[in-house]
């Protein structure tokens, strides 16, 4: 797969997710997507469910949710993979206490790095790493 190609399919996948599209999902990850993060230590989400799933409650509790490239993305030559350097930003907007969000109105701003492996024209494999205590120091209890 190309350079541009696999752009392409990057590109898709962050609009969907800036739109809050919740539809849109099914056509930017594969059906068989596993998506590992930092966010939920200890668990592996499998499929477009439980990945829409996962951007159902970060839409609920961060309204105004965008996430954005930064740097990248870096191309793994020769295959289907790629990784970006990124940052989330957003308000909380509905309390989330099961996963520690608390202070309605409190900006954050979380960088990260992901790791996408790109199948056809759907990303099949994410693996997002950043630190969950930044977020809650910015959002959780004060």
């Amino acid at each position: 797969m190309d350079k541009q190609a696999i752009q392409r399919v990057l590109d898709r996948y962050y609009t969907v997710l800036n739109s809050h599209d919740r539809d849109g999902i099914a056509d930017v990850v594969s059906a068989d997507l596993v998506f590992d993060d930092d966010m939920v230590p200890d668990t592996v989400f499998h499929g477009i469910d439980e990945f829409r799933g996962v951007f159902d409650g970060l839409w609920h509790a961060f309204p105004d949710l965008r996430l954005e490239v930064l740097r990248g993305p870096f191309f793994a030559d020769g295959t289907a993979q790629c990784a970006v350097h990124g940052q989330m930003t957003g308000a909380l907007g509905s309390a989330w206490p099961e996963a520690g969000f608390t202070r309605i109105g409190a900006r954050f701003r979380q960088e990260y790095m992901a790791v996408y492996e790109i199948a056809g024209d759907r990303i099949s494999h994410i693996r997002a790493c950043l630190n969950p205590a930044i977020l809650a120091s910015q959002v959780g209890p004060g």
